[in-house]
């Protein structure tokens, strides 16, 4: 199952963006930009990977709002967070009724 990425989504009441950017540093494949409120991602990438990275900036993005500093500044607990939410994504199955 893919992960659906969205062009825009609300978190704690404020309205991001998502868009593919080649305005990125050299060897970033994403970044969560507070500031603007958007989440961008390098073009070119393959789907999972896009994905993956996606849910990594995202995970950077409820951090942030939730205000959890110093969780948010290491790479390896984001970077765990979002693989967990792709690993789930990918193979929820059925639906509780």
């Amino acid at each position: 199952m893919r992960v659906s990425i969205p062009a825009r989504f609300t978190m704690m009441n404020r309205r991001w963006t998502v868009r593919l950017g080649t305005d990125l540093k050299k060897g970033v494949d994403g970044e969560c930009r507070y500031e603007h409120a958007e989440i961008v991602l390098r073009p070119g990438m393959d789907k999972k990977y896009t994905e993956h990275t996606f849910l990594h900036e995202l995970s950077h993005c409820i951090a942030g709002a939730l205000g959890w500093e110093t969780f948010n500044a290491d790479e390896g607990k984001i970077d765990a967070l979002g693989g967990a939410l792709h690993q789930f994504l990918q193979t929820k199955t059925g639906k509780l009724e």
